[in-house]
């Protein structure tokens, strides 16, 4: 196994248990206009054979582009789009290519949009999540959708997973059973666990884990779930003698190892160290899809385990702990009382974010940068290659699958015209936010940027209220500045979920790229994770929960924050005397063998002493 010699790696495993340990490692055609997708560069500006700002550092670039004389007053009045708003902007533009311009050159407009494109038999179609209308029953929208040509995946709590023709999305839009629909939410692992390689536990020592395992605790009687994007490499750990052989292993949306990458190789090596004598369940789901994530999380259930860590997460959702997936999880741990463990995301040092705030007046949100306040912030393109920034802000309603804004913010990309200095808007997202749309605007840019970088505007149309925004960079882009703030991602934004920050191996302190909170509803986020299962296997997931939080070593002003949450993991705080391992809870008790306490009563009292 490769090992690092700096940092855990984020989005890498979590979860174990023995008590588990802390994270770890660490158009071509100008048609949006009135979409708000992209307005591109006039041909004569050269493309990207102009670059007025290499060489420049964050702050010379920040500071070159807010000499672009831009005159706010002067932002056009948006036009209403295409299509119904009963129907997210992505979907509602491939709706109207398909109405103007049929099938010709759709392959590119799903790689504009970042959207997967998937197929029912030869006709392109897309995956989306759809809720039914108020006055529609779920048959009726089932039968509306396969009259359709639709293929129906799954229904999960009240909302359907389908795919649908791209020639059918107006038909649904305009149906009377569609509350709203969207793009299936799609979830991922970090890109830097990807640049970096496979890692092992170069963290253990940090959480003194020998302390425990010298006192037996090696988490037997625990069965542990991983799910994850990818598996590859796993026989080949198992017939290495690196890694125990699963109790379970199965695909969802695909084969369990062929493809993909280690990641949830890597993951299991991980829990496999903390927790050695601990039982493996693996699921694997396929493209990140939600649909799949769902079935492998019952599936998962299915086999008893009792925890599951989860090393993936979305930034495109809500984060207030009303989002689908976060739903999902709090559901497991009430219902079928597994514990979950989940990362708590890669974007602290990526996304900027605030509570959104205008001092002069002008109508756009203020950015501080370097203790000064502007009205823009500056985004850069990294590589010739799709990419925009996402915008999103705490106003989806009380349930976010139906889309409820009424704070209306317009986004603009502005550039300096070469030739005349002027101010030149390249690219806006200007949805109309009106009660039945999502807060949120995208910009999405196939072509380069002149100079590499624009400045990013955001413009308050109507808003009455404080609200947190946050940007989020797109593909081949970032932003600066960047603020950690409101960073934590879907699902361990999950009130029940045990969210798990990076810290840095060597240093102990958070790592820059850890994903940090608070939730938009203002709670404590991330916890730190350390499961405490063989000592006390009648422990529900809630009160593991509870106990992890206990057996922490506090760091950060206050205490509890949201940087270092509770606290960092330290086995040396767990009471470990060494427990007489009971049998495993997941076979039959034979007749007559039930009933003992596995844990030492001088344990138990010092784990009681805690609570």
């Amino acid at each position: 196994m490769i090992s690092s010699p700096t940092k855990f790696h984020p989005i890498k495993p979590l979860s174990t248990l023995a008590f588990f340990a802390i994270l770890l490692f660490p158009l071509s055609q100008p048609l949006a206009r009135d979409w708000g997708y992209i307005a591109e560069p006039p041909p004569e500006y050269g493309g990207d054979d102009v670059h007025f700002y290499k060489g420049l550092d964050d702050e010379a670039l920040f500071r070159e582009l807010g000499l672009v004389d831009f005159d706010p007053k002067t932002l056009p009045r948006a036009k209403a789009g295409f299509g119904s708003d009963r129907m997210a902007p992505e979907l509602r533009r491939l709706a109207f290519h398909a109405s103007t311009k049929g099938m010709v050159l759709i392959d590119d407009l799903f790689e504009e949009l970042m959207l997967p494109r998937a197929s029912l038999g030869r006709e392109p179609a897309v995956e989306v999540e759809i809720t039914a209308s108020g006055h529609a029953s779920g048959y009726e929208l089932e039968a509306m959708l396969e009259s359709n040509g639709a293929r129906i995946t799954l229904e999960e709590d009240g909302v359907l997973f389908a795919t649908v023709p791209v020639s059918a999305l107006e038909t649904l839009a305009d149906s009377d059973e569609v509350g709203y629909v969207m793009p299936e939410t799609r979830f991922e692992i970090s890109e830097r666990y990807r640049q970096e390689g496979r890692h092992t536990s170069d963290g253990l020592p940090k959480i003194n884990i020998d302390h425990l395992h010298r006192a037996g605790l090696k988490g037997k009687g625990v069965r542990v779930g991983i799910l994850d994007l990818e598996f590859e490499g796993y026989r080949r750990l198992v017939n290495a003698g690196e890694l125990p052989r699963a109790v379970a292993t199965r695909g969802f949306g695909g084969p369990f190892e062929a493809g993909g990458g280690v990641h949830g190789t890597a993951c299991a090596e991980i829990v496999h160290d903390v927790a050695p004598d601990a039982e493996l369940v693996l699921a694997r789901f396929h493209g990140g899809r939600y649909s799949n994530l769902i079935l492998g999380a019952r599936w998962l259930a299915e086999q008893k385990v009792d925890i599951i860590s989860a090393s993936f997460a979305t930034n495109q959702r809500a984060i207030n702990g009303r989002a689908r997936s976060d739903r999902m999880v709090d559901g497991m741990v009430r219902n079928n009382d597994i514990a979950w463990v989940i990362a708590a995301g890669n974007e602290g040092a990526r996304i900027w974010s605030t509570e959104v705030s205008d001092g002069n007046g002008n109508g756009l949100v203020d950015v501080t940068f370097q203790g000064r306040n502007y009205d823009y912030l500056a985004v850069q393109m990294l590589r010739n290659s799709p990419w925009g920034v996402r915008v999103l802000w705490d106003d989806w309603g009380l349930d976010p699958s139906r889309p409820a804004a009424t704070q209306d913010i317009d986004v603009y990309l502005v550039i300096k015209d070469p030739r005349t200095g002027k101010a030149v808007i390249v690219g806006k997202s200007v949805e109309r936010q009106n009660g039945r749309q999502q807060p949120a605007e995208t910009i999405i840019m196939k072509r380069p940027l002149p100079g590499g970088a624009a400045r990013l505007v955001l413009h308050m149309k109507r808003v009455t209220r404080p609200v947190k925004l946050r940007v989020i960079p797109l593909g081949a882009a970032r932003v600066i500045p960047t603020s950690s703030r409101y960073s934590i991602a879907s699902p361990g934004s999950a009130e029940e979920a045990l969210t798990v920050g990076a810290v840095d191996v060597l240093t102990g302190r958070i790592a820059n790229y850890s994903s940090r909170g608070s939730t938009t509803d203002g709670r404590l986020k991330p916890e730190v994770a350390a499961l405490i299962k063989q000592l006390d296997p009648s422990a529900t997931a809630r009160e593991l929960r509870k106990q992890t939080m206990a057996h922490v070593r506090k760091m950060g002003t206050p205490s509890p924050n949201n940087t270092y949450g509770h606290g960092h993991i330290d086995g040396g705080r767990i009471p470990a005397r060494p427990a007489r391992t009971g049998r495993d809870h997941h076979d039959p008790v034979p007749p007559g063998q039930g009933g003992e306490d596995p844990v030492p009563p001088d344990v138990r009292r010092a784990i009681d002493d805690l609570f």
